[in-house]
C-alpha cells in the first residue's frame, strides 16, 4: 500500500471524532426529528401484517412487501404503543451503518483506504443520505442493496458467480421496490459503456459475453419478484397485488415533460467525464471500475432526474453516497503524502455535520407532533374503531378507504383518472374520528360539515342554535351513523333525541332527528361520544366552541363555491 493511501494518526482520530458526533446527532435526531408521511404509512403496512392482515388485499401500499414482512414482528412485540415510532427508526439503524460499510468498502477497492475512510464519513454525515436513511421507510434497506450489488460487481470474482450472486441481491432490492427498475438499468448502461469506452485501450470482453452476463443477472433478479407475486396470486390477492404495485404506480400522469430537457446538457457532460476517466492512468481493472462506478451514478441520476414520471427527494439516497466516494477522490486525490488532516476534507466534513444537525433542526422536538396525534388517538378511540387519515399516520387504527392520499392518488384524482368516493366510504364505515382534513375538494366539503375540530382530530359531529325555550324540539340532520351525545361548554347536557334520553350516548342512524333539552342551552353540539374519553375534556370543548364561529363563516363561504350542499351528501 503506497504512502497515499494510509491514514495518518491525525486524520483517524479526527475522523473517529467525527464519527462519533455523527453517531451521537443521530441518535438524538431519531426522537426530534419530524416524522415524514411516508414513514407512518411504512409502519402502518407492517403493523397490519403483525395483526393477521395482508398487505394489498387488507391494506393498500404501492410498494413490495419484503421490508413489511422484515419488520413486521417488530410491531408484533410493541403492541399498539407510540412508541414504536421510534423503535422502528432504530430497527433500520444497521441498514444505515451496513451502508457506510458497504461506502468504505467500494472506496476503498477503487481508491484505496484513505479515500474510502474519508468518503464514508462523508456520507454518513451528508444532510439528504443522513436524514433520508434516519426515516423508516423501504429506502434503507434498498440502498443498502444497491450498495451491496455494487460491492459485489467490482470484486474479481469468477464472471458466472459474480453474475448470479448480484443478480440474487438486485431481486431483493425488487422485492423491496420495483423502482429497482432503475437500478437495473443503471448497471446495463455502465456495464456496456465501460466496454465501449475502454475497449480500444484494454483487452476487454466480447459484447457477447457482457450480454450473457447482464442476462444472469436480470433472470436471477426476477426469482423473487416471481415467487412475491405466486405467494398472493395463491392467497387471493393478485388483483391488488398486481394493481398496487405495477398499474397504481405506472399508470401515474407524467407532468413533467420540461425534466427531459435535463437529458440534453446531462448526456453530452457525462460521455465527456467518462473519456476522462476511461484514459486515465492506472491498471485496466481499476480504470474499469472507476468508469463503470461513474457511469452508474450518472445514469441514475440522468434517467430520474428527467425521465422518471414522479420525482421525491428520497429517489435520490441512491446516488449520493456514489457521488460522494467520487467526490472525496477529487478533494484527497492530489493532496499527496501527508501527516497532516487535508484542509479541505476536514472542512467539509465538519460543515456537513453542522448543516445536517440545522437541517434536521436538533434543537426542536418535532417528532412530538406524530407522538401527540396517536396518543389522542388511542386515548378516545378503540382497536376497532375506523380512523380515516391520509397515508395511516395513525398507525394502530384500520382506515376505511382503501386508497392512501399520497401523491400518485393525489396526481391521479387531480386528472379525474379516480373517483373521490372517499365521503362515501366515511358513511358506509360510520366512521367518526378524521386525522386530517387535507382531502380531495368534495370530500373536504362533506368533512367541514359533518365533522368539528378536537384537538389534533377532527370528530362527527354537528353545532345546533341555541335552545332558548324549554320544551322546543331542534331538528338535525345526521349522515355518519354512530353514537352521539349532547354537550356545551359546561359539559355533558341532559336531553332527549327522538323522545329517547342521551345520556352518555345514543345510538342515531342516518336521518332527520330531533332534539329535546330539559333547560334552555347556548350552542349546543351533538357530537360523538368517544369525546368523553378525551383529556382536558371541557377544555375540549371551550376550544371546539370557540372555533365554530369560524366553522359556521367557512362553511357559507364553500357553499358559494361548490354549490348545493346536499349534492355532495352521499
Amino acid at each position: 500500500m503506497g504512502q497515499q493511501e494510509r491514514l495518518s494518526r491525525a486524520e483517524a482520530k479526527f475522523l473517529a471524532a467525527a464519527a462519533a458526533c455523527a453517531f451521537l446527532l443521530r441518535v438524538a435526531l431519531i426522537f426530534r426529528y419530524r416524522f415524514d408521511s411516508d414513514e407512518p404509512q411504512h409502519m402502518h403496512v407492517a403493523w397490519a401484517w403483525a395483526r393477521g392482515l395482508m398487505q394489498y388485499r387488507d391494506v393498500f401500499d404501492n410498494h413490495m412487501p419484503l421490508f413489511h414482512l422484515m419488520s413486521a414482528p417488530l410491531f408484533r412485540v410493541t403492541g399498539d404503543d407510540v412508541n414504536a415510532l421510534y423503535l422502528a427508526r432504530l430497527w433500520v439503524l444497521p441498514f444505515f451503518l451496513a451502508s457506510l460499510v458497504l461506502v468504505f468498502v467500494i472506496g476503498d477497492r477503487l481508491f484505496g483506504r484513505r479515500i474510502a475512510a474519508w468518503a464514508t464519513a462523508l456520507a454518513a454525515a451528508f444532510p439528504p443520505f443522513f436524514l433520508g436513511m434516519l426515516e423508516y421507510r423501504t429506502d434503507d434497506l434498498w440502498v443498502m442493496l444497491w450498495l451491496a450489488c455494487i460491492a459485489v460487481l467490482l470484486t474479481d470474482m469468477e464472471p458466472q458467480s459474480k453474475a448470479l450472486l448480484a443478480g440474487a441481491i438486485l431481486g431483493f432490492a425488487f422485492g423491496v421496490s420495483m423502482k429497482s427498475v432503475l437500478f437495473a438499468l443503471a448497471i446495463a448502461v455502465a456495464s456496456i459503456g465501460t466496454i465501449l469506452l475502454t475497449r480500444h485501450r484494454f483487452a476487454s470482453p466480447p459484447l457477447r459475453d457482457v450480454a450473457g452476463s447482464l442476462t444472469t443477472v436480470f433472470m436471477t433478479a426476477s426469482i423473487l419478484p416471481i415467487a412475491i407475486a405466486m405467494f398472493f396470486a395463491l392467497n387471493g390477492a393478485w388483483q391488488a397485488f398486481a394493481y398496487c404495485v405495477i398499474w397504481h404506480n405506472a399508470g401515474v400522469p407524467f407532468d413533467g415533460w420540461w425534466r427531459v430537457v435535463w437529458a440534453i446538457p446531462l448526456t453530452p457532460l457525462t460521455l465527456g467525464i467518462a473519456r476522462r476517466v476511461a484514459a486515465a492512468e492506472g491498471i485496466a481493472t481499476v480504470v474499469r471500475q472507476r468508469l463503470f462506478l461513474f457511469l452508474l451514478a450518472a445514469s441514475y441520476v440522468i434517467v430520474l432526474s428527467a425521465f422518471w414520471p414522479l420525482l421525491s427527494f428520497e429517489d435520490y439516497l441512491p446516488f449520493y453516497p456514489l457521488i460522494v466516494v467520487l467526490a472525496t477522490r477529487l478533494l484527497l486525490g492530489a493532496a499527496g503524502s501527508t501527516t497532516r488532516i487535508p484542509a479541505i476534507a476536514a472542512a467539509s466534513l465538519v460543515v456537513v455535520i453542522i448543516a445536517t444537525a440545522a437541517t434536521g433542526h436538533l434543537w426542536h422536538d418535532e417528532a412530538h407532533n406524530e407522538e401527540a396525534l396517536i396518543r389522542q388517538v388511542l386515548q378516545i378511540t378503540r382497536p376497532n374503531d375506523p380512523v380515516m387519515d391520509l397515508k395511516g399516520e395513525v398507525l394502530f387504527r384500520r382506515r376505511p378507504y382503501w386508497l392512501v392520499l399520497e401523491s400518485i392518488t393525489h396526481r391521479k384524482l387531480r386528472h379525474r383518472m379516480l373517483r373521490d368516493d372517499i365521503a362515501a366510504a366515511l358513511v358506509r364505515s360510520g366512521t367518526a374520528v378524521l386525522a386530517s382534513t387535507d382531502f380531495p375538494a368534495r370530500t373536504r366539503f362533506f368533512v367541514r360539515r359533518h365533522y368539528l375540530p378536537w384537538g389534533r382530530l377532527w370528530v362527527v359531529g354537528q353545532s345546533l342554535p341555541a335552545v332558548a325555550v324549554r320544551g322546543v324540539a331542534v331538528p338535525f340532520r345526521v349522515d355518519i351513523a354512530s353514537t352521539y351525545i349532547v354537550v356545551n361548554e359546561h359539559g355533558v347536557v341532559a336531553a332527549s333525541i327522538d323522545g329517547v334520553p342521551v345520556g352518555n350516548g345514543i345510538d342515531l342512524g342516518r336521518g332527520v332527528h330531533r332534539l329535546l333539552v330539559s333547560r334552555p342551552v347556548s350552542r349546543p353540539l351533538v357530537v360523538w361520544s368517544g369525546v368523553i374519553r378525551s383529556a382536558r375534556f371541557p377544555a375540549r370543548l371551550r376550544d371546539t366552541e370557540t372555533y365554530l364561529r369560524a366553522l359556521r363563516e367557512h362553511r357559507r363561504l364553500i357553499a358559494g363555491n361548490y354549490g348545493d350542499e346536499t349534492e355532495l351528501t352521499p
